[in-house]
């Protein structure tokens, strides 16, 4: 239900916002076998896809429940039929269990690499393929899991941060990047800035 008023405000105030891009790092549904949660998410995404808004998801434990890890549900109703078709989708892993974007906003080219709920050595590997082939594009990591609300790393996040994000930050041309990044107006090589946000909270005040 919190899901329909974001995407009837990102609509509404699109043009306002220059909004380029959407993107939804998991828990699309509460219950993965719950077949009403995923036709209401359908309907509800169905909005950004009428209006060709460039959007990516990804897969949270809720979608695939965490103590199977059965992505079936999720690859039905989000899998690559559904984003095949638009421009920016580059491809995706296994159904898109993992997906990356292709977007260039600002005169800046991005590529947007999602990773589903518990990611293993085939899907690492995968990602650093992908990272590999685009080293010009300034590179965000979608994940559903990263930081723990005590701080720190999981162990899956610190294997991503280790083998893949310490990946990019050795293989890539800094001078390069500050040129691309200056132009925009923003210097933050050899910075890794992670972002935790608990939905379940979003209704509490000061958070």
């Amino acid at each position: 239900d919190r899901q329909e008023p974001i995407h009837d405000y990102l609509l509404s105030e699109r043009e306002d916002l220059n909004r380029q891009y959407v993107d939804h790092t998991g828990d699309i549904v509460d219950r993965a076998i719950d077949q009403e949660q995923w036709r209401r998410a359908d309907a509800t995404y169905a909005d950004l896809d009428t209006a060709a808004v460039p959007y990516g998801v990804l897969a949270g434990n809720h979608d695939v429940d965490q103590h199977t890890n059965d992505y079936t549900a999720f690859s039905r109703w989000f899998g690559d039929e559904r984003f095949a078709g638009n421009p920016w989708f580059g491809g995706s892993h296994r159904d898109n269990r993992g997906h990356y974007d292709l977007i260039t906003a600002g005169g800046v080219d991005f590529l947007f690499l999602y990773m589903g709920w518990a990611p293993g050595t085939e899907q690492i590997d995968w990602m650093n393929d992908i990272l590999a082939q685009y080293p010009e594009r300034v590179a965000f990591i979608q994940l559903h899991e990263f930081m723990l609300t005590t701080g720190g790393l999981g162990p899956i996040p610190q294997r991503i941060m280790d083998e893949v994000v310490a990946t990019i930050r050795a293989s890539a041309t800094p001078a390069d990047a500050r040129e691309q990044l200056d132009s925009v107006g923003r210097r933050f090589w050899d910075l890794t800035t992670a972002i935790l946000a608990d939905k379940a909270k979003f209704d509490e005040p000061n958070l």
